[in-house]
C-alpha cells in the first residue's frame, strides 16, 4: 500500500488528481505542538504490480 501525506490546503485540482490515480483519504492527522497545531491529510492507494517494493526504496 502506498501512503502519502499532504497539507490541508491542497488545491481542488491536486485532490482530484490523487483521487483519479486511485488514492483515497485514510484519515487526517493533527499534531499539537507548542507553536500551534499542525495537520495533514493521509492518502492511501493499494499496491500495483509496477510499483517499486518498499524494501527496495533508498531511505
Amino acid at each position: 500500500m502506498t501512503t502519502i501525506r499532504t497539507s490541508l490546503n491542497l488545491s481542488k485540482y491536486d485532490a482530484r488528481r490523487l483521487i483519479r490515480d486511485g488514492y483515497e483519504i485514510q484519515h487526517i492527522e493533527t499534531r499539537h505542538r507548542d507553536t500551534g497545531d499542525e495537520s495533514s491529510i493521509v492518502w492511501t492507494r493499494p499496491a500495483r504490480p509496477n510499483d517499486i517494493p518498499e524494501h527496495e526504496l533508498p531511505f
